[in-house]
């Protein structure tokens, strides 16, 4: 077969094989160039299908063309609308690439950090994470990541960095993308700053006295559970206190005084504590104080400076009179009790023993003398 033959021939079959092509629905526009590329080096490589199939190769032609424009027009328009949703998002966007550059940022994200976009767009996303987590992020960035769209987080929690240098908790979706082998991080970012306030508003509701602001008797038994578990071989002591004659307080000036005696109560026991020791009001005028590590002599001289300094104390009413008030306290340690339960029994039989011994005073329960408490009811 000849040059002339051969060209028409392979001609006619791609010609025949695209109007095939051309009306499945689906084929993409590289493919419909690719094919439409091929037909014109074909058309102009042979004279006779150049004579041949003019005006078919022009049809087909105008037909690519129209279908690129189509393509085309409609990446735009879906361009256009991914662009409009980022703007008007109420959720923080940024977009970032492989080596962690800033892509996009919109007008959410500049309101939640206090940037303007025109400068973070190009510079690092670092910016906006404190120093640590900005280190985990690289360790990230540096990892392999899948082709094709991937959700790499849903709901995770970071902490971010606003410009003014304020640090404030987030909640992050990142999707990652290849696109021609460069990658792209999508992130969608939430402030969730109230949200952390409520819950924390409604665990110190639940787990605090509301008149002293000390742990409750829930909260502080659990507390006491968790010291129990984790102390290892260190002591633990508890101080069980009480204050003195309460009920006269109320009866003589009043429950509003009562409130003001048990609240100076509080603040005293708490300033006397640690930071890693547990405070909390049991109920009505009785408190308790769980020492980290601290045996019972250690215990005891802490007992003796609250006494010293509840003595000291007084609450002022009107027209120049005041109000002092005292403590009983009974001591414990694991050095006799070995479970939190018992650890708070054998307290409290120490209190009521300071009380029956006359008040304002500590008793202390040590290995000779817990042999002549009762056993826990």
């Amino acid at each position: 077969m000849g040059n002339a033959a051969w060209w028409i021939a392979t001609t006619v079959a791609v010609l025949a094989a695209l109007d095939t092509i051309l009306f499945v629905e689906g084929l993409s526009t590289g493919a419909v160039l690719l094919l439409g590329t091929l037909v014109n080096i074909l058309i102009a490589g042979g004279g006779a299908a150049m004579v041949l199939w003019t005006r078919r190769g022009a049809a087909v032609n105008a037909m690519l063309e129209e279908r690129v424009a189509a393509r085309t027009a409609e990446f735009r328009a879906s361009e256009a609308r991914l662009r409009a949703f980022i703007q008007v998002a109420h959720d923080a966007v940024i977009v970032i690439d492989g080596q962690g550059l800033i892509q996009e940022f919109n007008p959410a994200a500049e309101r939640m950090f206090g940037y303007p976009a025109t400068e973070l767009i190009g510079g690092t996303v670092n910016r906006l994470m404190p120093d640590l987590v900005a280190a985990k992020h690289d360790q990230y960035l540096q990892q392999k990541h899948p082709t094709g769209f991937q959700l790499m987080g849903r709901g995770r929690e970071i902490i971010g960095r606003r410009a003014d240098g304020s640090e404030f908790p987030i909640e992050v979706t990142v999707g990652t993308h290849r696109i021609e082998g460069t990658t792209y991080h999508v992130g969608l970012l939430r402030d969730i700053t109230r949200q952390r306030e409520k819950e924390q508003r409604l665990t110190r509701l639940a787990t605090t006295d509301s008149l002293t602001g000390l742990l409750n008797r829930r909260a502080f038994l659990e507390a006491g559970e968790r010291m129990m578990a984790d102390r290892g071989h260190k002591p633990l002591t508890v101080l069980m206190l009480d204050a003195d004659r309460f009920k006269s307080v109320n009866d003589t000036h009043g429950h509003a005084v009562g409130d003001e005696v048990l609240k100076r109560l509080a603040s005293i026991v708490a300033t006397s504590a640690r930071a890693d020791d547990a405070v909390g009001r049991l109920g009505g005028e009785e408190f308790a104080v769980l020492l980290h590590n601290t045996g019972v002599e250690g215990g005891t001289n802490l007992a003796d400076r609250m006494l010293h300094a509840v003595r000291t104390a007084q609450i002022e009413l009107a027209g120049d009179q005041t109000v002092n008030f005292t403590v009983s306290i009974g001591i414990a340690s694991t050095a006799t009790a070995h479970d939190l339960s018992s650890l708070l029994h054998q307290a409290d039989q120490a209190l009521y023993a300071a009380k029956n011994s006359g008040r304002d005073r500590l008793v202390a329960v040590t290995e000779e003398t817990v042999k002549t408490l009762s056993p826990p009811g």
